[in-house]
């Protein structure tokens, strides 16, 4: 009978060691858990912190063409503001012929932690939008576009910029290679 009671009071002891070592895991997995989201959460400010001299009001002047014969000169502006702690940039660009509208958009440049590679989602003032990707190549460009649907070709937009300056151009391609330049502009900060 003794050896019974030691032996149940052996397993109630070893029970509570296992709930606790349990308790013990549970914590140290939920505190590895919130560590990981904040690294993620700052992995994506480092990125979106690489696009952040384009932060603030610009204006300038560039070009579109519609078709090989319709180029238009436009005075072109661009408000970029960093929102959600951070981790995004909201843009918003207006390209006006002759003091009218022709063109607004506006996108959300944000970081895919675990694709390594920026969103872009634009949307434009004809109800258009589109998700694009994009990144930066050797040379210190920033570099986005995106694939028509039903192989319709493709668009790319290239952007060099530093603290005062911002300069674009975009491109199209039927095939993905040969380029066919659709839109530049040359842009100053004016804030």
């Amino acid at each position: 009978m003794i050896y019974k009671l030691l032996y149940l009071v052996y397993n109630i002891n070893y029970f509570i060691k296992m709930k606790l070592t349990f308790k013990i895991l549970a914590v140290i997995l939920i505190l590895g858990f919130q560590l990981k989201a904040q690294d993620m959460s700052m992995s994506v400010k480092q990125q979106i912190e690489k696009l952040s001299p384009l932060v603030g009001q610009w204006e300038g002047t560039g070009w579109y063409q519609q078709g090989p014969n319709n180029r238009y000169e436009i005075k072109q502006t661009e408000n970029v503001e960093s929102i959600l702690n951070g981790t995004l940039l909201l843009v918003e660009g207006k390209g006006y012929v002759n003091d009218s509208l022709a063109f607004n958009a506006m996108a959300f440049f944000s970081y895919d932690p675990y694709k390594k590679e920026y969103v872009i989602e634009s949307h434009l003032m004809d109800g258009k939008a589109t998700v694009a990707k994009g990144f930066f190549k050797e040379d210190g460009t920033f570099q986005w576009g995106f694939e028509f649907p039903n192989g319709q070709g493709q668009i790319r937009y290239i952007i060099t910029f530093d603290e005062s300056n911002w300069h674009e151009t975009g491109e199209y391609s039927r095939d993905g290679n040969q380029w066919y330049k659709t839109f530049e502009m040359n842009l100053t900060r004016n804030n």
